[in-house]
């Protein structure tokens, strides 16, 4: 990677995560300042269709990095086979995560136009996300996302250092575990900003996971000159 590029690829991330840390600070002082529920749940919304844009983002950089990196002619068969792993793990797991956004809202409120109307229902989103057992597929697919691109990254001290960057905290110790402390009895609009932050967290490690190869291919560069 040449220094231009990759300083426009490190100035549009900061860019997009500068956005993203201001939707989730006005989410936050959001619900802070106001005493009315159906405030609240105003700003939920409010927040989650500005990181619905900003996943949109998020999408197209980590597209066209992957891009940039596959049609390096300078690029190994190593870095090229790796890019080409991560770019499959991560449309995988987008796909999932929108078909079940979009699958959860038609199971709420039988919309299919993918716009929550029901945003306060509380019985329906327990019932698909735990009861059908849709948080715990959840989990274990965020669960494989990290490790897949975790295995990447060749050096074992970095790998560690990057899961602290990446980790979807999947294995924290939450009284009743991960699936219970974030779906059960969680309002529809919280599971769907939920999934929509787990989508940017997803695009957000790509762009890690990708910058570390992309240093890993320079490396290896150097070192056969």
């Amino acid at each position: 990677m040449d220094s231009s590029s990759k300083k426009t690829t490190n100035y549009q991330v900061l860019s997009v995560l500068v956005g993203i840390a201001c939707i989730l600070f006005g989410l936050l002082f959001g619900m802070s300042i106001n005493t009315n529920s159906h405030d609240v749940l105003a700003s939920y919304r409010s927040s989650d269709i500005t990181i619905e844009k900003g996943n949109a983002m998020l999408s197209v950089l980590v597209r066209d990095e992957c891009e940039r990196m596959l049609n390096d002619h300078a690029a190994d068969t190593v870095t090229v086979g790796k890019v080409g792993m991560l770019q499959d793990a991560h449309d995988s797991i987008i796909l999932f995560l929108n078909h079940m956004r979009f699958d959860f809202i038609c199971f709420v409120d039988g919309n299919n136009g993918g716009v929550l109307h029901s945003i306060d229902d509380v019985s329906n989103s327990t019932n698909f996300m735990i009861n059908q057992g849709h948080a715990k597929e959840l989990e274990t697919r965020l669960e494989d996302y990290q490790e897949q691109l975790l295995h990447l990254i060749d050096n074992p001290q970095q790998r560690t250092r990057i899961k602290a960057d990446i980790d979807f905290h999947t294995e924290d110790e939450y009284p009743n575990g991960w699936v219970i402390h974030h779906f059960d009895h969680t309002m529809a609009i919280e599971v769907v900003n939920q999934l929509d932050q787990l989508s940017q967290q997803a695009h957000l490690t790509a762009c890690r996971v990708l910058r570390e190869i992309s240093k890993e291919s320079t490396k290896r560069n150097s070192d056969n000159h």
